[in-house]
């Protein structure tokens, strides 16, 4: 009997199986110890894996299907429940990296929340937080301590409500202009020392909710380490969501970023070419490479239409004392 037959006889008393939620319309190589092997199997989808001891006689997915020469094997991959996914923009609980995020304070609008970091700074205790770029966590340095963090943004409806956690750290953005007359004055008379340079555009938030260690749309993640020149990446954001078109096109990009309150310098960042790449409210967007096993790269915190600057991992985790995804060195650690 050939397999689209003896699949339509199979399928309605399989999927009246506790946890069955699918299965594969083709043969599939089975699956011993998280590897493929060379044999060929029906491949059933399940959402939650159960001990056999715990399950009713008629829930039990059968070792085979068909009968005689027409039997064939079966194998149960459990999947988790699959979810119609909502927008990045919407209020989600667990939090994932990728989605919209902000701190609150008057005239907030919109950024992403970003990746996973440990705090790891001496003397203070060790926790789970979310690293975010300044400017969106900590208000270009005036933010305080204590403050809000918020999900979904405060320009995506987010309110008090909403926090996820509240502002532990930051580093400081070193401006080399201001807007402001008063502050032009303050720079005149005590930047003496030449244009002062920043690495990175980040800040700590402690979070106080419940969590997936993943980003939206792309999943686990499997390491951490700089992009290669002419990599192509992908990036996940508030504003433009999933954008695969990157490539990378400087490893040590220089140059000036405009904030509200003045200009700052960057150096030792990486530019990244691509067509809306990134826009407004993509703040804080993981950067990670492409494939089945993706590794993050940077943080996104900068850009133009053409362009999107990114702050290297091991330039935030030594300047911020954060240990960033750790459980990519490590399976099943976690901090809750």
């Amino acid at each position: 009997m050939e397999l689209k037959k003896l699949i339509e006889k199979e399928r309605k008393s399989l999927l009246k199986k506790k946890n069955v939620i699918g299965y594969s319309g083709t043969l599939q190589p089975k699956i011993t110890n998280n590897v493929e092997t060379n044999e060929m199997v029906f491949r059933v989808y399940v959402s939650k894996k159960e001990d056999i001891s715990s399950l009713s006689e008629r829930d039990l997915v059968p070792k085979t299907i068909g009968k005689a020469c027409d039997e064939i094997k079966t194998d149960i991959v459990e999947i988790g429940e699959i979810k119609a996914l909502s927008d990045v923009r919407d209020k989600h609980r667990p939090i994932v990296a990728g989605i919209s995020g902000m701190g609150l304070w008057a005239n907030s609008t919109a950024c992403t929340v970003g990746n996973y970091a440990v705090n790891m700074k001496k003397g203070e205790e060790q926790f789970l937080g979310v690293i975010v770029n300044n400017h969106c966590g900590a208000k270009e340095n005036l933010g305080v301590k204590g403050i809000y963090y918020l999900q979904p943004s405060p320009y995506d409806k987010g309110k008090a409500s909403d926090k996820i956690g509240t502002l532990w750290r930051f580093v400081t953005i070193k401006f080399a202009e201001y807007n402001s007359l008063l502050m032009k004055l303050l720079l005149s008379l005590f930047n003496v020392l030449g244009r002062p340079e920043n690495l990175v555009d980040i800040a700590l938030i402690k979070i106080n909710c419940e969590y997936l260690c993943e980003l939206y749309s792309i999943g686990k993640l499997y390491g951490k380490r700089r992009p290669v020149l002419g990599e192509s990446v992908q990036k996940i954001g508030r504003t433009t969501g999933l954008t695969t078109n990157g490539v990378v096109y400087d490893l040590s990009w220089n140059g000036f970023v405009s904030y509200r309150r003045g200009k700052a310098f960057y150096s030792d960042c990486v530019l990244i070419i691509g067509s809306k790449f990134s826009q407004g409210g993509d703040s804080s967007s993981p950067i990670v490479s492409k494939g089945d096993r993706p590794e993050l790269l940077a943080q996104l915190f900068a850009g133009s239409n053409n362009t999107s600057i990114g702050c290297y991992i091991d330039n935030i985790e030594r300047l911020l004392d954060v240990d960033v995804y750790p459980f990519t060195r490590a399976e099943g650690f976690n901090y809750v």
